[in-house]
């Protein structure tokens, strides 16, 4: 307590103090108006509203930091698939890794050509292909390359000459001229 004659703290004094009742009579004190200045008595109806205001605001920052939570998620998620980049493999070679905004340039030796589209890229073998001394070019029983034309377990034309295997050439033009081929026609 205080005393106001000294202006001196009496500390836990009893004196001046008001009860209403005792620990075995409680009371109620009725129809108390709100408390405006500091040492005023306040009402259950300010104790809620603080109380109410107090929740309000827990439950502000509980969502807010929820929501920082989501979006500190969703940015180390993005974070870890920006880090992953694109890995790049082909026929022959290592993968390759590139990070996402790279240049990846798509390349063709001197048989085939790479041209961006809007929706690509678009690779083609050139017109004219050079498989140099050692290519060559398969198809069904038929293969070319630098030797000649040979078909498998059929007929040949190679650097040697042409080799029929047995078949008959049909179709001969008349021979003309001394190195011509001459048709059975043409004997008879």
């Amino acid at each position: 307590g205080y005393d106001p004659f000294t202006g001196k703290d009496i500390g836990g004094s009893q004196n001046a103090t008001i009860s209403i009742g005792n620990s075995n009579y409680k009371r109620q004190i009725k129809n108390v108006e709100n408390g405006i200045d500091d040492y005023d008595a306040v009402n259950v109806s300010q104790l809620k509203a603080v109380s109410n205001s107090a929740s309000e605001a827990i439950s502000i920052v509980n969502n807010a930091n929820t929501s920082i939570n989501q979006a500190v998620n969703i940015a180390n998620s993005l974070n870890d698939t920006v880090s992953k980049g694109i890995n790049i493999g082909a026929d022959n070679g290592p993968v390759v890794k590139r990070e996402l905004g790279d240049t990846v340039t798509v390349t063709g030796d001197s048989n085939i050509r790479t041209k961006t589209t809007s929706t690509g890229v678009k690779v083609a073998l050139n017109q004219n292909i050079n498989l140099g001394e050692n290519g060559s070019v398969n198809t069904g029983n038929t293969t070319v390359n630098s030797h000649g034309v040979i078909i498998n377990e059929g007929p040949s034309m190679t650097r040697s000459g042409f080799n029929a295997a047995n078949n008959r050439i049909t179709n001969v033009a008349p021979g003309i001229n001394n190195t011509d081929a001459v048709n059975v026609g043409q004997l008879n």
